[in-house]
């Protein structure tokens, strides 16, 4: 490591005058600076109107109820020491020293109390402009009892039927099965999913589902307690108004996601028997994935699909509700439009593309940006990679590759750059395959011959001249090589700060 002092490299420091327009901006009270929705880019608002519909939005009682004193956080903690002492996980008999658990899920238990900050993204696709409520649940006292609850639902989210885990699954999936050319595609999503879930509902749904892995009765009992703790303590903060949020769960917790997805799970379970009742010549979907609260199926006749999407709407009328499309030929799922294709009548496949929405403002990497060429190259080949796989056809690709290349000019990328990067010719079934391997858990079993191989370097500026990246560069052959998982499982690459990351704050001051 000492031979790398004498190693020279070049620092790249950000420009003064752009250090100083980001400093204005930052002190510019008249303005808020955030996300938009859908990953539209950043936006900027005016503080009234953004504190305006905020507390709109925190004025909903149903909802929220505004709280004039800070919570007791002992309060808080006696209750979930009582749970944890309940199924004898608060200390070891022997030793009276905390478990594990209890050490986890109480380590904030000595420092203040922190609220969850209450932010919105901005809905600029919507008419009016509105705002979508997050909770930002770092730190709070709920947090490591969520993160830990999200792990553990991980098991029954996953084993429903209609679990995917991206579109790539959907596309793997559709390459299996064979579809009678009358059939019915419907598309539905399920309208503002997490404040809508009534706790007990969701709780009861969720010990059904943990009783359905077989748990021991006691851990079934004590998931389901403890979710019930993270509920009803998400308290937040706006300003300097407090909230404590008394329905649904807040987005921005850990476990929002697995237990909305068990949620709708049982409920989708409790729809098939309730069609089956109501329609005894009902036909169950030929093919029903949901990611999260985005619904994809195929019904052999449409009078199912619609009387599927009448019952849903019913079994908690007022509360979930499903908007849907209904069509002979065609449907959007995630970021795919899957149709019947020209062959599809005599070979039963269904045909993907890519589909992107209409208020999609295609915000890349601007060229003029300070990242190197090997990034910019590298995120333009990726994305061609993903058009690749999306489309089932070579003249999908090629459109959708056509429109990015102009999306690109747009950016300030020269032509003849765009010529030499986007110069790769891709096999559509290699890429497949290449992401089915890469997919393969890594094998973590005890009785493994040798420990996993672990590179450790000290990290200065100076270890760029290494170019270490070039050395361990991940090639095509080793990703193809079914081994090569189980060797090294899944590099992760972290990247530098980013202008929203210097301009966009979840405190609302």
């Amino acid at each position: 490591m000492s031979a790398l002092d004498n190693v020279e490299y070049e620092r790249h420091d950000m420009p003064n005058g752009i250090q100083l327009a980001l400093q204005s901006l930052l002190r510019d009270k008249s303005i808020i600076i955030k996300p938009a929705d859908k990953n539209l880019g950043t936006c900027v608002v005016g503080s009234d109107w953004y504190e305006r519909t905020a507390l709109e939005q925190l004025s909903d009682t149903d909802t929220y109820k505004e709280l004039h004193t800070p919570p007791c956080k002992s309060t808080c903690y006696n209750e979930l020491e009582a749970i944890l002492r309940k199924y004898d996980c608060f200390v070891h008999t022997n030793t009276n020293t905390k478990t594990p658990l209890a050490k986890y899920i109480m380590q904030l238990q000595d420092q203040p109390m922190k609220l969850g900050r209450f932010y919105m993204t901005i809905k600029v696709h919507k008419t009016p402009v509105t705002g979508r409520p997050i909770c930002a649940s770092i730190g709070t006292i709920t947090y490591h009892a969520s993160k830990y609850l999200d792990h553990v639902l991980q098991p029954a989210m996953k084993m429903s039927r209609s679990y995917i885990k991206d579109s790539f699954a959907i596309i793997e999936r559709l390459s299996l099965q064979r579809f009678p050319s009358n059939c019915t595609i419907v598309t539905a999503d399920v309208e503002s999913l997490y404040p809508s879930i009534i706790t007990e509902d969701g709780l009861a749904a969720l010990n059904v589902a943990l009783t359905a892995l077989k748990l021991p009765s006691s851990l079934r009992e004590l998931y389901v307690e403890l979710t019930r703790w993270v509920l009803t303590h998400n308290y937040l903060q706006f300003g300097k108004r407090m909230f404590h949020q008394i329905r649904g769960t807040a987005m921005g917790t850990p476990l929002a996601v697995s237990y909305a997805n068990i949620y709708l799970m049982i409920l989708e379970q409790r729809v098939l028997r309730s069609c089956k009742i109501q329609k005894p010549l009902f036909k169950v979907p030929l093919l029903y994935k949901r990611f999260i609260d985005d619904v994809f199926s195929i019904f052999e006749d449409a009078d199912d699909g619609s009387h599927f999407i009448t019952e849903f709407n019913a079994i908690r009328p007022g509360i979930i509700r499903l908007t849907h499309q209904i069509s002979s030929e065609e449907g959007v799922f995630l970021d795919l439009t899957i149709y019947k294709g020209q062959n599809f009548a005599e070979t039963g496949y269904l045909s993907t593309k890519l589909y992107q929405k209409p208020m999609n403002k295609y915000v890349y990497l601007h060229y003029k940006s300070c990242h190197s060429e090997r990034i910019k190259r590298g995120f333009i080949v990726s994305e061609m990679k993903r058009y690749c796989i999306s489309c089932s056809l070579q003249s999908d690709y090629i459109t959708a590759v056509d429109a990015f290349r102009s999306r690109l000019l747009a950016r300030g990328y020269p032509p003849n750059v765009l010529d030499q990067w986007m110069d790769v010719k891709l096999d559509r079934e290699q890429l497949i395959r290449e992401r089915i391997v890469s997919e393969i858990p890594a094998d973590t079993s005890p009785n493994k011959a040798s420990p996993p191989l672990i590179f450790k370097i000290e990290y200065t500026p100076r270890t760029i001249a290494l170019k270490l990246n070039e050395c361990l560069a991940i090639t095509e052959d080793a990703v193809a090589d079914p081994d090569y998982n189980t060797i090294f499982g899944n590099r992760r690459l972290t990247r530098t700060q980013n202008l929203s990351d210097l301009l966009v704050r979840s405190t609302f001051s």
